[in-house]
C-alpha cells in the first residue's frame, strides 16, 4: 500500500500511480491517497514509481524526503519562490514567470522518524489530528524537510505603503520649486499658503488609498495625481495671479508623480532609478541657484 498525505480537497487532477510499468488507481483515504499494490509486482524490494497531480493554489509545499534514496523536484509559474527547509536545492532555475529546483537526498530519515510521521504524530508533524487537515511541518524541522514558499507579489495595497516612502521626495521637491518660484518671480508666498500646499501634497496619499479600494492601482494613482496637480497648479495660479506661473508647478509636479509611479512599477531597478532621478534633481537645482546668485 502507498499512502500520500495530501489535502484531497486540494486536489483537482491527479493522474493513475505508475508502479513497475503497471498502473494503479488511487482512492481516497480521509485525508490521504491510497493505492494498493500487488507485491508480487515488487523486484527484490526495490521497485520505481512515479505519480503526478494537480492542486489548488497554496502558500507552500514541502516534502518529507522519507526514502533511502529520494529526487524532489519542483517547477511551476511563480516569480517569487523561497526556498525553504533543512537544505537548498541542489539545482535551480528562476526566470521571470517560472522556476524550477530539484533536491536530492540519501538515507535522511530513520525508521522511528518514518513510523511516527506515517502513525500522524502531533510532535512530528504538529496539530491535531483530522482527516482533512492540512498538514504543517513545524520549525526547527524534526524531518528532512525541503520546498518552497511562494511569496505574493507587489499588489496595489503594498503598492500605496511604498508610494508613501516618496512622500519625503514629493514633498521636498514641491517646496524647493515653491522657492525658486518666489525668487525668480519675486513674490512672497505667505506660510498659511505653503502650510496649504502641503496639506494637499498630503491629501494624495488619503485620496489614493480610498480610490485603490474600488478601481486599480494605476488607475487610481491618475485620478489621486490629476486632482492634487489641477489643486496646486490652480491655486498658484490664482495666488500669483500668473497663468504660466500655475502651468509650470503643474507641470514640475507632473513629471515629479510620472518618476514616483515608474520607481512604484519596478522591481529591483526601482533603487538605481530612484537615485539617478534625485542625481538629476539636485543638479538641476544646483545649475539653477548659479543662474540665481549671477
Amino acid at each position: 500500500r502507498l499512502t500520500v498525505r495530501v489535502p484531497a480537497r486540494k486536489i483537482y487532477r491527479i493522474e493513475p500511480l505508475r508502479f513497475a510499468g503497471r498502473t494503479v488507481e488511487w482512492r481516497r483515504d480521509g485525508g490521504s491517497l491510497v493505492a494498493d499494490i500487488d507485491a508480487s509486482a515488487m523486484d527484490d524490494g526495490v521497485t520505481d514509481f512515479d505519480f503526478s497531480f494537480r492542486i489548488h493554489g497554496s502558500g507552500s509545499i514541502e516534502v518529507v524526503q522519507s526514502g533511502q534514496h529520494t529526487v524532489v523536484t519542483m517547477e511551476g509559474e511563480a516569480r517569487n519562490p523561497s526556498f525553504t527547509g533543512s537544505s537548498l536545492p541542489d539545482d535551480r532555475s528562476v526566470t521571470d514567470r517560472t522556476f524550477s529546483a530539484q533536491w536530492e537526498s540519501n538515507g535522511v530519515m530513520t525508521t522511528d522518524a518514518c513510523n511516527s510521521f506515517m502513525d500522524n504524530d502531533r510532535s512530528v508533524l504538529g496539530g491535531e489530528t483530522d482527516p482533512e487537515m492540512v498538514y504543517v511541518i513545524e520549525e526547527p524541522y524534526d524531518l528532512q524537510v525541503v520546498g518552497a514558499k511562494f511569496l505574493v507579489g507587489v499588489d496595489r495595497y503594498r503598492k500605496v505603503s511604498r508610494s508613501l516612502k516618496f512622500a519625503f521626495i514629493i514633498i521636498v521637491l514641491t517646496f524647493i520649486s515653491l522657492f525658486f518660484t518666489e525668487v525668480i518671480t519675486k513674490r512672497a508666498i505667505p506660510m498659511f499658503n505653503c502650510f496649504l500646499i502641503g496639506a494637499a501634497l498630503v491629501m494624495f496619499y488619503l485620496l489614493l488609498l480610498s480610490f485603490v479600494e474600488f478601481v486599480s492601482f494605476g488607475m487610481a494613482y491618475l485620478v489621486a495625481s490629476v486632482m492634487t496637480i489641477a489643486l496646486i497648479g490652480g491655486y498658484m495660479w490664482r495666488m500669483l495671479a500668473s497663468v504660466r506661473t500655475g502651468v509650470t508647478i503643474a507641470s514640475i509636479l507632473t513629471l515629479i508623480y510620472s518618476c514616483c509611479y515608474v520607481m512604484l512599477c519596478l522591481g529591483r531597478y526601482a533603487l538605481a532609478l530612484g537615485s539617478l532621478i534625485l542625481f538629476a534633481s539636485l543638479a538641476a537645482m544646483m545649475w539653477a541657484s548659479l543662474k540665481l546668485k549671477r
